[in-house]
């Protein structure tokens, strides 16, 4: 019976590839593949703290009451 040490499943730390797009903002792609399929599509790779934050780009318009125009007091 092997009880540490050496016969077990060796596990590796799974890659970390992070992307963001202009639109969609970021996300962590795990696979060499999956992110060659994503920058065809528009997202370009970044290291975390090299560059600033991308701003947000999905903001919404404040809203704005309308003016009444001809509105009779009554």
């Amino acid at each position: 019976m092997i009880t540490s040490g050496g016969f077990g499943p060796r596990t590796t730390p799974m890659p970390l590839i992070y992307l963001k797009h202009p639109v969609h903002g970021e996300k962590i792609a795990s696979l060499d593949l999956e992110a060659e399929h994503d920058e065809k599509h528009g997202w370009e790779r970044y290291t975390p703290g090299e560059q600033p934050a991308p701003e947000p780009v999905n903001e919404l318009r404040p809203r704005r009451r309308r003016e009444q125009k001809d509105a009779e007091l009554l």
